[in-house]
């Protein structure tokens, strides 16, 4: 697990120089969420055994979260380039979800769409926004 969050902060910072995103969106930013995220994750865990498979989805789309943001790259240059560094660490499937997340929780989509469902990735989601 620490082999994927440490390549998860190394693309963070490829992608903030790349797309030029600014201290706002880049590392200090996905540290905080990244550290907040496993706080909560953390503390809903022991009543919410399941969530440990999904700790992993949690922990990237926590630090990934922002390097699609439309202000920086399209959503799918960023899944693009998200897909290609990430694939050798994660699974696709597990990919997917976290784009599933990290696409729908800006507060802009919340408000136009609502939270998505998510089914047993719902808690997950909640943990990362």
């Amino acid at each position: 697990m620490e082999q994927i969050i440490v390549k998860a902060f190394d693309l963070v910072m490829v992608l903030c120089k790349k797309f030029n995103i600014d201290e706002s969106h880049s590392l200090k930013h996905s540290m905080e969420v990244y550290n907040f995220a496993l706080k909560i994750y953390e503390a809903e865990v022991s009543e919410n055994p399941y969530l440990e498979q999904q700790k992993d989805i949690i922990i990237l789309s926590a630090i990934l979260h922002d390097t699609i943001d439309k202000k920086y790259v399209s959503e799918d240059v960023g899944i693009k380039e998200i897909s290609e560094y990430m694939k050798p660490y994660i699974a696709s499937e597990k990919l997917d979800i976290i784009f599933q997340i990290i696409t729908t929780m800006s507060y802009s989509t919340v408000k136009k769409n609502g939270f998505p469902s998510l089914n047993e990735y719902q808690l997950a989601y909640h943990i990362v926004i």
